[in-house]
């Protein structure tokens, strides 16, 4: 079974894309046993449905806010209105979507237009990386036009939203390289010290090397104190998100 915190949509998207890629990442510890036919080749076969088929087995939308907002979200499947367009097939922009994150590696986030009836629609965005939906049910217009120029304006939105997120996660992860290397650099610096130590008497080389070794450790435990203080205000920044 699926973790259906992986679909809750209270959880922000770019929090649950980071569940599942670690998700994935933890699988072959936590399932070493698993045959080789059903083991995910992705983040996206970590969740056993697709975003289609949970859609269809378990909710069609879902109501909720989006910065205060009310919207509708929902995503790959059928849609809770009419019909949905992009919104650089109803109006002529100089793109197809605007990134998610500084690296292109996150898809895009795409401006919508979904059609209610009499000719009114609404507008929103879609993440073509987590397949998710988003309508804004606040405003109504009663021309495609408007309201393609306001989901560029809230794709565009969001995906700066996105890259911020996305920024503070790899700061995170940084922070969190530094301090694996510096505590693998102490395990080191203490085993050179305890044997120099050992021998201190044996020379005054030796004992010069072993007060070597002994600020080596200090200066290392002096950095990792710092990379840790480091590492909590990333994590600190991310999990504010």
């Amino acid at each position: 079974m699926s973790n259906l915190r992986f679909f809750n949509l209270s959880i922000p998207a770019p929090q649950r894309l980071a569940m599942m890629r670690a998700a994935f990442a933890a699988h072959p510890t936590k399932h070493p046993n698993c045959p080789e036919h059903v083991k995910p080749k992705s983040w996206r076969d970590i969740r056993r449905y697709t975003l289609r088929n949970y859609a269809a087995e378990f909710a069609t939308a879902s109501a909720g806010l989006n910065d205060g907002r009310p919207v509708i979200c929902w995503h790959a499947g059928k849609p809770p209105v009419r019909a949905v367009k992009d919104a650089h097939d109803i109006i002529n922009t100089d793109h197809t979507g605007w990134y998610a994150d500084n690296e292109g590696d996150n898809g895009l986030v795409i401006g919508i237009v979904g059609a209610l009836s009499h000719g009114r629609c609404l507008s929103g965005y879609r993440w073509t990386d987590n397949d998710e939906y988003v309508l804004f049910t606040d405003e109504v217009f009663d021309n495609t036009e408007d309201a393609a120029r306001s989901a560029d304006h809230e794709a565009e939105r969001y995906a700066e939203t996105l890259c911020e997120d996305n920024e503070r996660f790899h700061a995170m992860c940084d922070a969190e390289s530094l301090v694996e290397s510096k505590e693998s650099d102490l395990c080191a610096a203490w085993a050179d010290y305890r044997a120099a130590w050992a021998d201190r008497n044996v020379s005054g080389y030796a004992a010069n090397a072993a007060r070597k070794a002994r600020d080596w450790v200090r200066e290392i435990i002096g950095d990792l104190r710092a990379f840790r203080k480091e590492l909590e205000s990333a994590k600190r920044a991310y999990e504010g998100v």
